[in-house]
């Protein structure tokens, strides 16, 4: 591992951490090795901490297709030169074609960057929202966390989560019964871990939305090249990927190609047999049976399918959860991260961002607190971070409201592009801190301006906002 303390000259790129905090005392258990969960574990052993991730999977998941990492998470990884580089090596930024579900070019070519709103350029000047494959970016992080030491061990499945208020410890039971204890466990397990019979003594109802996304990648050049699939879907000047996406009333269907590897997602009406889980395969054949509906599809679609190997595809189901505002275990001991505190719809693009900043802003607060302030650091990030959350979560469901209307998507703002989760924890930590302990004034700043938070229901959400009630929704989204 190479190291450079704070204060010193600019590293190189094969650097593993710049400013690289002493040893604090605090021991931390991160539950999940998901994109949140290798991130928490990442910034807390940058700010001193002795950090284990337990994993319930045998191996590593490399399932899932590609997704965008924003500007707001991006910026953290300028403490890990040597990380960084890596993921700007296999990150890519392409070429949008929007077309019908003959072929036929409705909209495009465009950039990513036409999803932003003119605010949001002005503020982050030369932003590109690259995609990062998700089974490409998690090895990478998965390695630098063991170039630094951090253990990742695998087939460690979590069944209890407890705390001990007069102990100030917290800790995990695992499946073979064995306990675990640290001073603050995160939960970072997803939508389907048992941190919330301990955070909210209840489960939060989910419920089918009615859809389900067949996601994959997969290697694709050299031997493996297809010239229909070439020819359809060709490298454009420069080697530069690109996206097409077919858009009908009952599927959307995006195939990204990049130079040696193939993307696709297949959004589609939830037929019951889809799962919400990375672990869920589904055969190719399942596809193709529901394309049957479909004939005017290239050829190439067809084939980009077939080629998906085996054991790789995954069929998610996409729930419905309302937003919850507490993420932390009374005693302050454990909190949520993620999927397991806030999940995501597709449509809002910010499922692996926000997961991201979760983790830069527990990182910071933690470093402010130090160890006699554990239960508070994790209450400070969760009051921090729950309204930004649930405005996003909101995003996601108007857009796919939108969607299914025929309507574009909403632009992604300045307020959600420009913000800096650390920057923010560093400033808000004090007012927030005083409003838990003793009640003064809090707003979060880290919103679309002039929103007023109220909250919000799935079943109200989009009726509410458009009948001109006072929502998430409104404020100053640019």
């Amino acid at each position: 591992m190479e190291v450079q303390e704070a204060g010193t000259a600019v590293a190189s790129d094969d650097v593993d951490v710049i400013g690289l905090h002493a040893r604090n005392g605090i021991s931390v258990l991160v539950v999940g090795s998901g994109i949140g969960g290798l991130s928490a574990a990442r910034e807390l052993w940058r700010i001193g901490c002795d950090v284990t991730v337990l994993e319930r999977q045998p191996s590593e998941v490399l399932t899932g297709d590609s997704f965008t990492i924003g500007p707001s998470a991006r910026r953290s990884l300028s403490r890990f030169p040597r990380l960084e580089r890596e993921v700007d090596a296999l990150s890519w930024d392409p070429v949008m074609h929007m077309r019908d579900l003959g072929g036929r070019l409705v909209r495009g070519p465009m950039e990513r960057t036409d999803m932003l709103s003119a605010r949001a350029k002005a503020a982050v000047p030369g932003c590109k929202l690259s995609r990062q494959s998700r089974p490409r970016l998690y090895v990478a992080m998965l390695e630098h966390l063991r170039r630094v030491g951090v253990p990742v061990e695998h087939g460690a499945e979590v069944r209890e989560y407890f705390e001990d208020e007069n102990c100030g410890r917290a800790g995990v039971v695992l499946g073979d019964g064995s306990r675990r204890e640290a001073d603050l466990v995160i939960a970072a397990d997803g939508v389907h871990g048992r941190s919330w019979e301990l955070v909210l003594g209840e489960e939060v109802p989910a419920r089918p939305s009615g859809d389900a996304m067949f996601r994959v990648s997969y290697p694709f050049g050299g031997g493996l090249q297809d010239p229909v699939i070439d020819a359809e879907y060709p490298l454009l000047e420069g080697d530069r990927p690109q996206v097409n996406g077919y858009i009908g009333p009952d599927i959307q269907l995006f195939i990204a190609r990049t130079h040696d590897e193939i993307s696709w997602s297949l959004a589609h009406k939830d037929d019951g047999r889809a799962r919400e889980s990375w672990d869920h395969h589904p055969p190719v054949e399942k596809v193709l049976e529901l394309l049957e509906n479909h004939k005017e599809l290239p050829e190439a679609v067809r084939r980009v399918i077939r080629a998906t190997p085996e054991g790789t595809l995954v069929d998610y189901r996409i729930m419905w959860r309302d937003p919850q505002r507490t993420w932390t275990s009374p005693a302050g001991r454990v909190l949520q991260l993620g999927d397991a505190a806030h999940t995501f719809h597709p449509s809002s693009g910010n499922g692996g961002t926000q997961a991201v900043e979760d983790a830069v802003s527990i990182a910071k607060c933690l470093s402010i607190a130090g160890k006699g302030g554990v239960e508070w650091a994790t209450r400070v990030s969760n009051l921090l971070r729950f309204e930004r959350v649930s405005c996003l979560q909101a995003f996601g469901i108007y857009n796919q409201a939108s969607k299914k209307k025929g309507g574009a998507l909403g632009e992604l703002g300045h307020w959600i592009i420009a913000h800096d989760p650390e920057a923010y924890a560093a400033e808000k930590y004090e007012e927030a801190l005083s409003h838990l302990q003793h009640g003064t004034p809090f707003v979060s700043t880290n919103t679309p301006p002039g929103m007023v938070y109220a909250p919000w229901s799935i079943d109200t959400l989009v009726d509410e906002h458009e009948n001109g009630a006072v929502t998430v929704l409104g404020g100053d989204w640019s």
